[in-house]
């Protein structure tokens, strides 16, 4: 039982791995790409679960990457709302690359 949430993570960061070049991203659309990359958060939360499995004694260290991570991913999905200027999505057809690169539009 304790492999099983590694064994799923990995199995989880395969595909991503895969499909993290621009021309994936091309060839599933961008929101498809973006949805299937947040698999990365639920394959995170199972490499904490693994290392609190994988602890006998003391807890404290796996306890501190949970929390570590709970704050990452809190950081990360209340930024994550998109705001006005963002949703009108200026960079759209451009390369993950190209968007992340390129300057803010002056709207």
């Amino acid at each position: 039982m304790k492999k099983t949430s590694l064994v799923l993570a990995f199995l989880l960061l395969v595909p991503l791995a895969v499909t993290s070049t621009d021309r994936w991203v091309r060839r599933l659309g961008f929101a498809r790409w973006k949805r299937m990359h947040r698999l990365s958060y639920v394959a995170a939360l199972c490499g904490v679960v693994h290392f609190v499995w994988r602890v006998k004694a003391d807890l404290r260290q796996p306890l501190i990457f949970a929390a570590i991570l709970a704050v990452l991913l809190l950081l990360r999905f209340v930024g994550a709302r998109p705001s006005a200027e963002r949703r009108r999505a200026p960079g759209r057809g451009l390369s993950v690359s190209e968007t992340l690169s390129s300057p803010p539009s002056g709207r």
